[in-house]
Order: C-alpha cells, then sequence, then structure tokens
C-alpha cells in the first residue's frame, strides 16, 4: 500500500471516529432522558461496555492466539492510559461536581476489584478459580448497577429533549445510533493506529516510541473519543461514568475471559525493568500498582469534597506522562 494511501486512511479513521463518537454520546444521552436513569450509571455501564469492546477483543484474541501476557498487561495499560491521561485531561479541562452516591460506589468497587487483582496475581498466575472469581466480581458490578437504576428512575428527574417526546421512535433511534456509533468508533480507531504505525514506521520513529503511543492508545480510543465529545456536550458526568465503568470491566471481565480461554495457565512474565536488579513481573510490581495509585488520587479526595478538582486531573496526568517517559527510555 502506498504512502498516499495509508495517509488517506489515516483521514478516513479520524473523521469516522470524531462523527461516530458525535452520534454515540447523543444515543446514550438520549436513552438517559427515556429511562430517566442517571446519566453518570449510563456511561458506568452501557457507554462503557461497547467502548471496552476494544480491548476485550485484543486481549482475547491474543490469549488465544498463545500471547498469554498480552492478554493482561494490555487491559492493566488502557486502565492507566483511562485514569492517567483520559481521565486526567477531562477534569483539567472541566472539573465535575458530583451528585448521588454513584461515584462512590463505583469508585469504591473499582478499587476493592483492583486491590483483588493484585492478590490474585501474587503467584504471577491467574488460575481458573480466579477467573471464576473475577467475573463473579463483574456480575456484583453488574448487578448493583442494575439495582441503582432502578433507583435513579426514582430520583432523576430529567427535562425530556424534543427528540425524546415519542418515545417508540426514541427508543429505535437510541438503540439504532448507539450501536452504529459504537461500530464506527471501534472501525475508525482500528483504521486509524493500523495507518499510524505504518506512517510513524515510514517516518523512522522507534517502534518501542510506536508501542508506547499509537499502539497503547488505540484500544482506549473509544474512551478518548466518548470522553472528549461527552464534555463538548457539556455531559462530564457521563464522560467520568465511562472511564470509571471502562475500568471495573478491564480489571474484572477481561482477566476472567483471558483466564478461562488460557484454561488456568495465564501467566505473567518476567521482564528487567528499571530500579530493580532481577526480572520482576512489571504488571504485577509497577502497573497494576500505579493503576491504584491513579484512581486513588481522584476517587478518594472526591468522596470527602463531592467534587472532582483540577489538581487532581493535573496530578494524575504528570504522574501518567512521568510513567511513559520512564518505560520509553528503558
Amino acid at each position: 500500500m502506498s504512502f498516499f494511501m495509508t495517509i488517506m486512511i489515516f483521514i478516513i479513521g479520524l473523521i469516522l471516529i470524531i462523527k461516530s463518537g458525535d452520534i454515540f454520546v447523543n444515543a446514550a444521552i438520549m436513552l438517559a432522558e427515556i429511562t430517566h436513569i442517571p446519566k453518570i450509571l449510563i456511561g458506568a455501564t452501557v457507554v462503557s461496555l461497547a467502548t471496552t469492546l476494544p480491548e476485550l477483543l485484543v486481549s482475547v484474541m491474543s490469549v488465544a492466539q498463545g500471547s498469554i501476557d498480552l492478554g493482561i498487561s494490555n487491559n492493566i495499560g488502557s486502565v492507566i492510559c483511562n485514569t492517567g491521561f483520559i481521565m486526567g485531561l477531562s477534569i483539567l479541562c472541566i472539573p465535575q461536581t458530583l451528585s448521588g452516591n454513584s461515584f462512590r460506589n463505583k469508585g469504591l468497587l473499582l478499587l476493592g476489584f483492583t486491590g483483588l487483582l493484585f492478590y490474585l496475581c501474587r503467584d504471577l498466575n491467574i488460575s481458573y478459580s480466579d477467573s471464576l472469581l473475577l467475573m463473579g466480581c463483574f456480575l456484583i458490578f453488574t448487578g448493583l448497577s442494575v439495582l441503582e437504576a432502578k433507583a435513579g428512575q426514582n430520583e432523576e428527574t430529567t427535562m425530556p429533549s424534543p427528540e425524546a417526546t415519542d418515545t417508540n421512535i426514541s427508543k429505535e433511534k437510541c438503540f439504532l445510533g448507539f450501536f452504529l456509533g459504537a461500530a464506527g468508533i471501534i472501525i475508525g480507531a482500528r483504521l486509524l493506529v493500523n495507518s499510524g504505525i505504518t506512517i510513524a514506521a515510514f517516518l523512522g520513529i522507534p517502534e518501542r516510541i510506536i508501542g508506547l503511543t499509537i499502539v497503547a492508545l488505540g484500544t482506549s480510543l473509544p474512551e478518548l473519543v466518548t470522553a472528549v465529545t461527552a464534555l463538548l456536550k457539556q455531559e462530564g458526568q457521563m464522560s467520568v461514568g465511562n472511564i470509571l465503568g471502562a475500568n471495573i470491566m478491564n480489571i474484572t471481565l477481561i482477566p476472567a475471559c483471558c483466564g478461562m480461554i488460557a484454561a488456568g495457565h495465564m501467566t505473567l512474565n518476567l521482564q528487567q525493568t528499571p530500579f530493580f536488579t532481577e526480572p520482576i513481573s512489571s504488571t504485577l510490581y509497577i502497573d497494576i500498582p500505579l493503576s491504584m495509585v491513579l484512581m486513588s488520587l481522584i476517587i478518594l479526595p472526591s468522596l470527602i469534597t463531592k467534587k472532582i478538582k483540577r489538581y487532581q486531573g493535573l496530578g494524575v496526568l504528570l504522574l501518567y506522562l512521568a510513567y511513559i517517559c520512564l518505560i520509553g527510555t528503558h
């Protein structure tokens, strides 16, 4: 394929994810208006499930093809990117005032599930029983979200948009837009990542840098597009809810599925890393702890203040950039 064609595919992918992101978020907002479910909850459930599909597909396919370590390192990397880069940038642009208990509930579940994943990985393997336990955590999250949605229908009264006046037509438009938008984001992200890698290689950019930037961000593009689009539409709570829900699914659902496919033998590989003389599992001793620190900086102060402030966004963004610089120089 010629360099010109590669650039054209890159532009097409960029246009596709921008337009699809707009359709996707509009459909999610309409869904919240029709069902009267809080937008942060819609973001943490149905939107998160759709935007997490790239991570799920990449991890499951990697494990099925024998790349076991990628099955967990990919989704933990996405958690770090979602929290440090996407949420950090979102909060830095538009701080959030939190209402209700949805953020608190999802935040505490996320910290608890991440701590559990760290505990289960101490033997450098996710067994079949570990996978079942993580799947159980995902089902708990889903069950609690359903209960919270039912309660939210009674608590939140939202003025319906003009499009929501005809419920039957709105529901059809909502679900069609939701699925078309999600599909467009995923396809556009794949076109953007593949063509971006080709362009970077043609320009002589080192493979390590390509992996740390284009590929690492690639599977998180749906969350990024959704977050930016939601912020532009002044729907910050949907953006925060999407990232929380996506992180919970990355911590529970994806490792559980990968562990089951690997028949209980999903082993974490050892690598030579900075500050350690012996090879260690960077996933266990660097990536998971870093994700815990990033999430704690966002979640814990907000439980007291009921706000997510700019200094929190700046803090996690600087940590994320320091992490990228650190692993990029070794």
